[in-house]
């Protein structure tokens, strides 16, 4: 019986082979397994010379937890540190912080590496809870585990949105212990210290740091200027407009490099001149090491820059930067924008053609955001409408949508008030071109004048009673203080309040 029965499966195995329909398991033991009902009709010789062993059970850990009782799959030994590591991952996405570190101490003290560490740290770091943070740092090193550069970059991260006045100075004494474990700093740590520093709103110290990476042979990355222009849209004193010209030369250097063929294929420049123009750039890169490093180009750089411009402007020439970075990252130059570029003394017939990279939905939004924060509402239009006529292939999505219908709309209402305006029947359309750099301005003057009017706020008057502002200071963490003030006729009731006339007529 059981001879016919192996002959006939052999038979059906043979022409599984012949119909290339190989079997993923070895031969014998699918013909084994093809008679699991049959196991009492199998010889024992046969059955323990040819079937498949199987390996043994992992062994079970003990956790006394509710969560290590549901899920008693997750608490299995790992074979080595990097699966323990694994393990508290998927810890922390279904369960707690204290159930991931009841499963860390559990392990036997060989597979408690850094690795495994590093994920706790990690998630504070995400949580900002740097407290926590760094008693699981001590909790490590008490086990003779040494940290490598990860654990320096999570700890560092842990006070990026830490509202504590020293937040930077435990950031910078993170980054100096390591030259204790031999480690040495990279641009992914330097990253993450001007990452507290934005945070800490102490963007003059990011700026800082980004001019001392030459020194130290480091070489910024995409994060690194996105970081450098978030600092510059922070600056609270100065005139932030050359660093931001110095960024991005530094940024069209690095893409030059890489982007060659925007000059060979220059029709303004002679065959004589592409070439010296070739040679030239590539001395400045031997020159420069950092001009030899590709950047990679993402939507967060080009929104950082638009973005510091358009926080940053208090003259119209301020954002020819960001009509010019525009058109040599995309090829991008409407009507709008070289009226611009020749109102403020650029000739637009020396105009090179840019790298023409094809813009993102995100690089487009920000696009749309530098024009209607500056209210040049037909500006931003009119570079939607180029874009899409020139890259046929994007497809907008909701997000830009809504921004060019809000540009639609405003630019059809500041088009009717300049009519009304024209026709004597009233002056709205003066007073949004004459008010485009207000708010700029203001923030300039707020800024001389801040530490001043805060100490008057606070003076006791004759009577002994405390003085009530009549606006209310904002003082979130990592923001700056602004003073809302009201330049109209209403503001003489807040006047009132605040016990006569006071520091409000030294901006009329």
């Amino acid at each position: 019986m059981f001879r016919q029965k192996l002959k006939l499966t052999t038979s059906l195995l043979q022409r599984t082979i012949n119909t290339h329909l190989l079997p993923t398991k070895p031969l014998n033991y699918v013909v084994v397994s093809a008679y699991s009902s049959y196991t009492k009709d199998i010889p024992r010789k046969f059955r323990e010379q040819h079937e498949h062993v199987s390996s043994p059970r992992p062994r079970q850990m003990t956790v006394d937890s509710d969560f290590a009782r549901t899920h008693p799959w997750l608490y299995n030994v790992p074979v080595d540190p990097y699966k323990a590591s694994d393990k508290i991952n998927q810890i922390l996405k279904i369960g707690t912080m204290d159930d991931a570190y009841d499963y860390l101490v559990a392990l036997p003290i060989s597979l408690q590496a850094a690795p495994s560490w590093n994920q706790l740290i990690s998630y504070c770091a995400k949580e900002s809870r740097a407290n926590h943070a760094e008693r699981l740092y001590i909790q490590m090193r008490k086990r003779g585990i040494k940290p490598n550069d990860r654990t320096f970059t999570h700890l560092i991260n842990a006070y990026a949105h830490s509202t504590s006045p020293l937040a930077t100075t435990y950031a910078e004494e993170w980054l100096e212990k390591m030259k204790d474990f031999g480690i040495e700093k990279s641009v992914i740590h330097i990253n993450a210290l001007m990452k507290v520093y934005n945070g800490a709103n102490r963007p003059e110290k990011t700026l800082q740091l980004f001019k001392a990476l030459p020194a130290e042979d480091i070489i910024p990355d995409t994060t690194t200027y996105t970081m450098a222009f978030d600092g510059c849209a922070l600056l609270r004193h100065g005139d932030p407009s050359n660093t931001l010209i110095s960024l991005w030369k530094e940024i069209d250097n690095r893409l030059a490099g890489h982007h060659e063929e925007h000059v060979v294929n220059n029709p303004s420049m002679s065959v004589l001149e592409q070439k010296a123009h070739l040679v030239a750039l590539k001395e400045a890169a031997l020159k420069n090491k950092t001009a030899l490093t590709p950047l990679d180009l993402d939507y967060g750089l080009v929104v950082s820059m638009l973005s510091a411009i358009t926080r940053t402007a208090r003259r119209e020439r301020d954002i020819v930067l960001g009509i010019q970075i525009i058109d040599k990252l995309f090829s991008i130059c409407p009507p709008r924008a070289a009226e611009i570029m020749t109102n403020n003394g650029i000739d637009i017939s020396t105009r090179v053609p840019g790298y023409g990279i094809q813009p993102t939905n995100e690089m487009l939004d920000a696009i749309l955001r530098f024009s209607g924060g500056l209210r040049e509402y037909e500006l931003g239009v009119q570079y939607l409408e180029q874009t899409m006529n020139q890259y046929p292939r994007i497809r907008p999505d909701d997000v830009v949508k809504n921004a060019y219908k809000y540009l639609k709309d405003n630019m059809r209402y500041l088009k009717s008030s300049k009519e009304r305006y024209q026709k004597g029947e009233g002056n709205t359309y003066k007073k949004e071109r004459e008010n485009r750099f207000q708010k700029a301005e203001l923030n300039e003057t707020e800024n001389k004048y801040f530490k001043e009017e805060e100490d008057k706020y606070h003076e006791e008057d004759g009577n002994g009673n405390d003085r009530k502002p009549f606006r209310q200071y904002s003082r979130n963490s990592g923001e700056k203080y602004r003073l809302e003030r009201t330049f109209n006729k209403k503001s003489s009731r807040n006047q009132k309040r605040a016990g006569g006339a006071g520091v409000r007529d030294k901006y009329r």
